[in-house]
């Protein structure tokens, strides 16, 4: 099993202090003006970011949860998805989405992506099946994928057709923003999205069946759910992204080996989903997984779905309110940085225009050179870079699946690093050490 990440990168912080984070969140005064008021129970957020949701993505119907993860795995079940049917979605995505099938009871079937990281129909069309039942359409990175193809195999094969908008709020089309072009939508306000409220999600739908099957029966969050959000917004603000869940997950596994007196072993993808997760071994890969062992239990990592909390809905709020504002800056940078950059000629730049594209990452490829040679040289001068994510197929979590050919995965997944543009990034100082490296 190769290594998850870079060793050295994963278990210690950047040699220099952090100067340019990867993606912090773009917080002020009014978020937390609105997490004050929501903590003294003065206001009715949750409703109001529902209605907010309606009116921006221009559907009937939005429900606040806890997680995108659960308004996934909630959608689909709503949808009429049924136990042990297929769900083809990108083996180039994050694991979560690829979780939240199997929350809902189906089958995952990784499909290859286009040369913009998104599905790729051609492949998706290899994939079907008498038990194929739904299309994940994820628009990779904030760029749009290919509606109209993925929409008319899912109209011709009779599929629900999920759109993913979780890493590209605010991307549009058509006057038709990303989130609103499939039977449901999934958009997330967690860490290392362009919209961040310390958690929660939306589900959004034109459908009213959808909407009631997923809302029926939800539970509300626990009373300490706000209180543990205000605790964590307020540490994020103050912590790098070295820091985050991620890292402190797997330096939270080399403690306790050591404790346990057993030879800390390498970060592989097994030993980090592993910890994450919670699903026994024996199950990976399996076409049926208990219900027991379908979501940890809310004593873990509170992936059980519920409604969203009172301060992420505050948040969540201000964040959906400035949305226009953050993308345009997200634009604006990524455009300097491609200009910037342009010159060199083993670098592969992210192209696309506002709002096709909004580049919640900014993914160039490495055309010659290791992409961890650049990740460590611009960790060492304070400057965060993202990994791609480890392609799904790849990951003894999810090997035993049905998956097409994935040349193109294969290959976009070892050369590819994103580099921070969020609002308050200094992309000059990024670009004169990215040409620094090269030079």
């Amino acid at each position: 099993m190769r290594a998850f990440v870079d060793h050295s990168l994963l278990q210690s912080p950047p040699a220099q202090p952090c100067r340019v984070e990867f993606m912090p969140p773009s917080w002020g005064a009014a978020e937390f003006a609105a997490l004050a008021r929501a903590m003294m129970g003065a206001t009715h957020d949750r409703a109001d970011l529902e209605k907010a949701a309606c009116l921006c993505w221009n559907v009937p119907y939005a429900l606040a949860v806890n997680l995108g993860r659960s308004a996934m795995a909630l959608g689909l079940r709503a949808a009429g998805l049924r136990e042990g049917e297929e769900v083809i979605l990108p083996a180039f995505v994050c694991r979560t989405v690829a979780q939240a099938v199997l929350e809902a009871g189906g089958v995952p079937v990784f499909a290859d992506v286009d040369e913009h990281f998104n599905l790729s129909p051609e492949s998706v069309e290899r994939c079907l099946s008498a038990r194929t039942r739904a299309v994940l359409m994820v628009h990779q990175y904030g760029r749009l994928a290919d509606v109209d193809a993925l929409r008319s195999l899912a109209r011709q094969h009779d599929l629900i057709l999920v759109d993913d908008a979780a890493v590209a709020t605010g991307t549009a089309w058509r006057g038709v923003m990303a989130g609103a072009w499939g039977d449901f939508g999934v958009v997330s306000f967690n860490e290392g999205k362009n919209l961040q409220a310390g958690g929660g999600g939306l589900l959004l739908t034109h459908h009213r069946h959808i909407f009631e099957a997923a809302a029926s029966d939800l539970p509300e969050p626990s009373s300490d759910a706000m209180w543990r959000t205000a605790w964590q917004v307020w540490h994020r603000v103050k912590r790098p992204l070295t820091q985050s869940r991620g890292y402190r997950a797997a330096k939270s596994l080399f403690k306790r080996k050591k404790e346990e007196g057993l030879q800390t072993p390498p970060v592989t993808v097994a030993d980090f989903y592993r910890q994450v997760d919670g699903i026994p071994p024996e199950w990976w890969g399996a076409s049926h997984i208990p219900a027991e062992y379908r979501a940890v239990t809310a004593s873990r990592l509170h992936f059980i779905p519920q409604r969203m909390n009172g301060a992420q809905a505050a948040i969540a709020c201000v964040q959906l309110q400035r949305l226009d504002e953050i993308v345009r800056s997200m634009t604006e940078r990524a455009r300097w940085l491609t200009e910037q950059l342009s010159s060199i000629p083993d670098l592969a730049l992210p192209h696309g225009q506002f709002p096709q594209h909004v580049y919640s990452y900014y993914t160039l490829r490495l055309l010659r050179g290791s992409r961890y040679a650049l990740a460590r040289h611009l960790s060492e001068q304070g400057i965060q870079t993202q990994w791609t994510f480890y392609p799904l197929h790849k990951q003894e979590r999810f090997a035993g699946y049905r998956r097409d050919h994935l040349p193109r995965t294969e290959k976009l997944w070892q050369q590819t690093l994103s580099l921070p543009v969020h609002p308050a990034s200094d992309v000059q100082y990024v670009a004169e050490k990215v040409r620094e490296f090269f030079e």
